[in-house]
């Protein structure tokens, strides 16, 4: 079984999901780095998500999330951090949950709009982190098995046993 973590942009679902993996006994996975794989096997030449982003636009990105998304549906014990807008893609939530228990790691706005002060984010060029928040926390809440509210404060260990506690007590420990 994968364990597949969404949530908002710096949310920590790269830091934990690799805690986890190491909690769990599973092997980690980012999408994002999938995405930038992709999109280097099909243009010859690498750029991080926000440059592809920024250069080729939100369509195309979430397109390659989706080829991602259909590669780690082929993953079995894994835990997989996905890119803050894989929900916004309607095929996608099918895949996630053909994939594994998702868990949505709820981090409140207000930690979030202080880690994303001065981003850069193309995201954020023409939305605030409130409005852009507004717009997907229905999509992470309605997507997820198991929701974690982060504390302000809270260390990612911490975040990731409690995560792991949470996923434990949902499903069959066996299945983990």
């Amino acid at each position: 079984m994968n364990i597949i973590l969404i949530g908002f942009k710096s949310s920590g679902k790269s830091t934990t999901g690799s805690l986890l993996a190491q909690l769990s006994g599973k092997s980690f996975i980012d999408t994002d780095s999938l995405v930038e794989s992709l999109f280097d096997d099909r243009e010859n030449i690498y750029l991080s998500c926000r440059g592809i982003y920024q250069k080729f636009g939100a369509a195309y990105m979430r397109a390659l999330e989706t080829d991602a998304m259909k590669t780690v549906t082929e993953l079995d014990n894994f835990v997989v951090a996905t890119g803050g807008g894989v929900i916004l893609q309607e095929e996608n939530l099918p895949l996630l949950r053909k994939t594994g228990l998702i868990a949505f790691l709820d981090v409140p706005l207000e930690v979030l709009q202080k880690r994303l002060s001065g981003s850069t984010s193309p995201l954020f060029k023409e939305k605030s982190v409130a409005q852009v928040y507004a717009e997907r926390y229905p999509f992470y809440a309605a997507a997820a098995a198991i929701r974690y509210t982060v504390k302000a404060g809270e260390e990612p260990q911490e975040v990731a046993q409690a995560l792991y506690d949470n996923i434990l007590s949902y499903s069959d420990p066996k299945a983990i």
